[in-house]
């Protein structure tokens, strides 16, 4: 039970780092250009959720479309959403290359390996 306390906790912390690349997304007065390091942050957020929840439990599209889905609720948002991906359409993102065992690294939370 202890165990799967302190996984919630570490999944809320994680949470609100992946909410903090939803709200730069749908900023107003995001800058245009910003789009690539967005995503590279985003990125490394999922690299962070994949050292939370290593195999087998990596269950990375429930956990992002459930945000997406809280965060994206309004036709506004989903636009704003929608503009900044198309921006990013044919670039490439690479991964940090960091071992599994590391990636809490690219959490913006303090954590213990």
């Amino acid at each position: 039970m202890i165990k799967k306390t302190k996984i919630y906790i570490k999944y809320l912390a994680y949470t609100q780092q992946e909410a903090k690349q939803y709200w730069e997304i749908l900023d107003p007065d995001r800058v245009t250009g910003t789009e690539v390091e967005i995503s590279q942050r985003g990125t490394e957020s999922m690299e962070c959720l994949a050292y939370l929840l290593p195999p087998p439990e990596h269950r990375f599209d429930l956990v992002l479309a459930a945000l997406q889905a809280q965060v994206l609720n309004t036709y506004d948002r989903t636009m704003k959403f929608i503009e900044y991906d198309g921006k990013l359409s044919g670039k490439v993102f690479h991964l940090s290359r960091l071992p599994l065992e590391e990636q809490y690294k690219l959490c913006d939370f303090e954590i213990q390996p």
